[in-house]
């Protein structure tokens, strides 16, 4: 069996593209979660991007504004 190397975190091999599409698939769920709590979805895309999990912590736990549609 091949012996599998370290890779730098973004790289292109297949581990870290698949890490990256996980990052990128998560920034997109949580600007929609963002959205249905009538905030900006696309400022939630950007912080999700350079944030990640911590991004979604934080929406998750954010109150809905109050906002009347």
């Amino acid at each position: 069996m091949a012996k599998i190397e370290n890779k730098m975190l973004f790289g292109f091999d297949v581990f870290n593209q698949n890490f990256v599409l996980f990052w990128f698939t998560l920034a997109l769920i949580n600007a929609g979660l963002a959205q249905s709590k009538h905030r900006d979805g696309l400022t939630w895309f950007i912080i999700s991007v350079l944030l990640g999990p911590l991004a979604t912590l934080v929406v998750v736990i954010s109150k809905k504004d109050s906002e009347e549609m």
